[in-house]
């Protein structure tokens, strides 16, 4: 278990989260994230609701991620329509589960929706492992295929 360390200097560790905080995916910034779980959308919320605006919007699809820092802290993402279907496009079968992504959410001129940069992306640790294997035959594919020269950089929650 993974202990952690109180203000008033308790040690404890967590036994079962209660509730996750939710991350909102904002402009411009990036994110980097493990993602644990499938895409579901979120419980009908109960109570009254201020406006009939309100009362018509769909609950927002979320899915479970840890974010790729120095934490490493699990939290819930709101998953805008957008990026919903390019994932589940990408990877059939919820298989985009246990993958790491970068995400950066771009603004559209003239477009009521956003567009998304969406890139899987691998650890220096997983890196290691797979030039052990002897994957330089993907990696070539993807090279060729017009893929970008990757960037060494230390993974970080997000970034403006």
């Amino acid at each position: 278990m993974n202990m952690k360390t109180s203000a008033s200097g308790l040690k404890f560790a967590i036994k079962k989260r209660v509730k996750e905080t939710v991350i909102k995916i904002e402009l411009d910034t990036e994110y980097l994230f493990k993602i644990e779980g499938a895409i579901y959308k979120a419980k009908e919320a109960t109570g009254t609701r201020k406006t009939a605006e309100d009362a018509k919007q769909e609950p927002p699809h979320l899915m479970s991620v840890s974010l790729l820092d120095e934490e490493g802290a699990r939290g819930v993402v709101v998953v805008p329509h957008v990026l919903r279907t390019e994932l589940e496009d990408a990877y059939p079968d919820q298989s985009y589960v246990g993958k790491m992504f970068q995400v950066i959410k771009h603004k559209i001129e003239g477009k009521r929706y956003n567009d998304f940069e969406i890139n899987e992306i691998e650890t220096d640790g997983e890196l290691e492992a797979s030039d052990e294997h002897g994957d330089a035959a993907e990696e070539d594919a993807y090279e060729e295929a017009g893929g970008d020269a990757v960037e060494e950089s230390k993974p970080a929650r997000k970034r403006k």
